[in-house]
């Protein structure tokens, strides 16, 4: 794991405000937004100081409001893992579908061969194989046909 070139710890008034909350908080697209703004860049790195972090606009609900916020955050949080879990497992299995169909598919196990329809229909088949031999039996029969110039 890397870390930048220095770290800070940010102290609450637990009084005041949930530190649950406050990570919450400090995610938000608004509060990213804030930093973002007062971000400095040194050769790609951005960089906040302390006064800028104290000078950041946090909602600051009630404390009962702030642990309901949190709760609830989690809960779906916990929800999206999950739910992000299944989609992982339905992936996966759509994979193996996708293999053994195309391998099904190849045998030509997916649907019923000519063969199969010409026996239900009472009629002759003529396997790719049969065809093949038949040509070339014809070919080797016929006299080689002898390919000219037309005159003109």
């Amino acid at each position: 794991m890397a870390y930048a070139g220095y770290l800070m710890r940010l102290h609450v008034d637990a009084e005041l405000l949930d530190p649950q909350y406050l990570v919450l908080v400090l995610g938000s697209p608004q509060l990213r937004n804030q930093i973002e703004i007062q971000a400095r860049s040194t050769s790609g790195v951005h960089n906040i100081n302390t006064q800028e972090v104290r000078g950041l606009a946090v909602a600051l609900p009630p404390r009962a409001e702030q642990h309901e916020i949190v709760r609830r955050a989690q809960a779906m949080l916990a929800g999206a893992d999950r739910l992000a879990t299944q989609v992982e497992q339905v992936a996966a299995n759509l994979d193996r579908i996708s293999t053994a169909s195309s391998a099904k598919a190849f045998r030509g196990e997916l649907v019923r061969t000519e063969a199969v329809l010409a026996d239900e229909d009472g009629r002759g088949f003529e396997s790719a194989v049969e065809l093949l031999a038949r040509i070339e039996s014809a070919n080797t029969a016929a006299p080689p046909q002898r390919r000219g110039r037309v005159a003109s």
